[in-house]
């Protein structure tokens, strides 16, 4: 859906899991704890637009859980429920523990080092009110009702998990909340110099990763790490680097790991705990807090391109990025190849990119920002084509316009990169058969993919608004006569008239028989067949001639465009007018899956999974191309 390919901006950004932090040594002498990260800019008016205001949601106390540890169904219960949180805040944490008001700038990434090529973090603190706006998203899941009870549930939740994670032996509310300030971070350093494939053990000792934890009292941040040390049976090195005392871990009973890994090491440093491997946790010091990756103008600029207060933020450096592929190529033993393919994709992709996740009016919103990339071609955003013309009962839509465009742009710049040359021209030369790469994608305007309900099954296929009907007419004749040759009589072409249209349909239970004979297996179905149409405003391609017959007939106005619980949610995500548009019919989806549920787990979904996923209902998204910054918002919601 994005204008730009190789961003993938409706790939939802995973934050990084707050594993309890490793142990670490007592306290070093207090350091001062670095100002905070660059104040956020004012959000632009299209962040900052308001999403429509939800019914009231009917409110009913909070059942009291016995704090005994259940077995079973119990424990099945809780980790479902934590499994929501965990994607509330980003897919990282364990829970939201308080909600106090916070500074919305960070205090951590001050202490990523500066050459940090990926950066992500959580907000368990929740700033700015995400605590309350998380509650409205919440509301409807069970217990979640009484918003004055949001805090002790999620304690009360992560004291669960830990308890059953470790068999009783450790809990949250008494080890982790004391010293715990709610902010986690996980940043990356470059790749190892060489991805070697011979030496994987000198590969991964070059691996740079640095997980920060913000801590309100470190001298009992520094006790809980040395219980961890001495629960675990690990050995460790005291040493000390720029006044702060750094503990270097051996782990018990795994040489090989140890000697394929970097060696872990771990500070408490004033108000922040640092573990990761040694070299990344000098580096991190080096910053005090400071000259890291804040201070950085992209990360600057990525900040404040989104809301400063939110549950998880997320930063990738291209920079970086394409190093790490000139870095790949070397493990491929071409190191030529590599610099051409990481030369192309520096051209491709933005100078940086990010993601926030945030709560806004009983939604959970996911929002992306990066420079728009001219390579890729000037802004275009319409309404999309191919929401018009997709069934109304469509469970999944992922569409981008001008992909045909934007794929032959893309393809002139691998074109022109002469260390690929031998591998584009073999590409060249299978599809010059067809006319070429151009006569194979050139026509395609508005793209996507649809999944449609079918009786108790699934349905879909490929949708595309042709910027150049005679063009895919002259591929598919091609193809029709390539493949009547190339099979022998072994596949079998019908065609039937509907509504003006012709539908071709090709028979393919042979092949599925032949993979099957091969295969020992039925994976492939027996009575496959594959449809296509094409007509002057669309091409459909899909799996059955019903599901190309739904979209021929969608045209004539009971679309997916025109159901008020799509518009709603795209208009509130951006607007109609865009560059591409996801949805996703949460609730439709699950209808569909849990029918092919074994009848062994299936009473244990309906009590103990089900009434946590029955509240969300669906998922749209868009992108907006600019001049500028590109952006995308995907809505979460749940029902009410």
């Amino acid at each position: 859906m994005t204008d730009q390919e190789p961003t993938q901006p409706f790939e939802v950004p995973e934050a990084p899991p707050p594993a309890p932090p490793a142990p670490v040594a007592a306290v070093a002498p207090e350091q001062p704890v670095a100002p905070p990260a660059p104040p956020v800019a004012p959000p632009t008016a299209w962040a900052t637009q308001d999403l429509p205001e939800p019914a009231p949601v009917p409110t009913q106390p909070v059942v009291a859980e016995a704090p005994a540890r259940r077995s079973g169904g119990g424990r099945a219960r809780w980790i479902v429920a934590a499994l929501v949180a965990l994607l509330v805040l980003g897919g990282g944490g364990v829970a939201a523990f308080l909600l106090t008001s916070s500074p919305a700038t960070s205090s951590l990434a001050g202490w990523a080092p500066a050459d940090t090529v990926t950066y992500g973090e959580v907000r368990l603190d929740m700033p700015g009110g995400q605590g309350a706006e998380l509650g409205k998203f919440l509301a409807p899941f069970p217990g979640f009702a009484d918003q004055a009870a949001l805090p002790a549930k999620l304690s009360e939740m992560a004291d669960r998990l830990i308890g059953d994670a470790t068999d009783g032996k450790h809990n949250y509310s008494t080890e982790i909340k004391p010293w715990l300030a709610g902010e986690i971070a996980v940043a990356q350093g470059p790749a190892p110099a060489s991805i070697s494939t011979s030496d994987p053990v000198a590969a991964l000792q070059d691996v740079h990763m640095l997980v920060l934890v913000a801590v309100t009292d470190a001298e009992k941040a520094a006790a809980w790490a040395e219980s961890v040390v001495t629960e675990t049976g690990a050995t460790p090195t005291r040493d000390t680097y720029n006044g702060v005392t750094i503990v270097t871990v051996e782990l018990p009973d795994v040489e090989v790991l140890a000697t394929s890994l970097p060696k872990l090491a771990y500070a408490v440093n004033g108000k922040v705990m640092l573990v990761g491997d040694l070299a990344s946790l000098k580096a991190a010091l080096d910053t005090r807090g400071s000259t890291g990756l804040a201070a950085s103008k992209e990360y600057a600029a990525a900040r404040a391109a989104l809301p400063g207060a939110n549950l998880g933020f997320m930063f990738a450096s291209s920079a970086g990025l394409v190093a790490q592929l000139e870095s790949l190529g070397d493990s491929m033993g071409d190191a030529t190849v590599g610099k051409g393919i990481a030369s192309v994709y520096a051209k491709l992709l933005p100078p940086w990119s990010a993601a926030a996740e945030y709560a806004r009016d009983g939604r959970l919103v996911i929002e992306t920002a990066q420079p728009h990339v001219d390579a890729l071609g000037a802004p275009d955003n319409h309404a999309d084509a191919i929401a018009a013309m997709a069934p109304a009962d469509t469970v999944l839509l992922v569409s981008g316009h001008g992909v045909g465009a934007r794929m032959l742009l893309v393809k002139a710049m691998f074109d022109a990169e002469p260390s690929l040359k031998d591998a584009l021209g073999q590409l060249d030369d299978a599809l010059g058969v067809v006319g070429g790469f151009e006569a194979a994608v050139g026509w395609m305007g508005d793209t996507g993919l649809v999944l449609t309900k079918q009786g108790e099954g699934v349905d879909g296929g490929l949708v595309v608004a042709p910027g150049d009907a005679a063009s895919a007419e002259r591929l598919f004749t091609s193809l029709r006569s390539l493949i009547t040759l190339g099979a022998q009589g072994m596949l079998e072409f019908k065609e039937e008239t509907y509504n003006g249209t012709t539908i071709v349909s090709v028979d393919l239970s042979s092949l599925g028989a032949m993979a099957g004979s091969m295969t020992g297996t039925d994976a492939v179905p027996a009575d496959l067949t594959l449809a296509y149409a094409l007509a002057d405003d669309v091409v459909v391609i899909g799996i059955g001639p019903q599901f190309v017959k739904d979209v021929l007939d969608a045209r004539g106005g009971d679309n997916l465009a025109a159901q008020p619980r799509y518009s709603t949610l795209i208009a509130a995500a951006g607007g109609k007018e865009n560059a591409g548009v996801l949805w996703v019919d949460v609730a439709a989806a699950r209808g569909l899956i849990e029918p092919l549920l074994p009848s062994d787990v299936s009473a244990t979904y309906e009590k103990e999974i089900k009434p946590y996923l029955e509240p969300l209902d669906a998922m749209a998204g868009v992108t907006i191309a600019a001049k500028d910054v590109d952006r995308s918002r995907i809505l979460l919601t749940s029902t009410k």
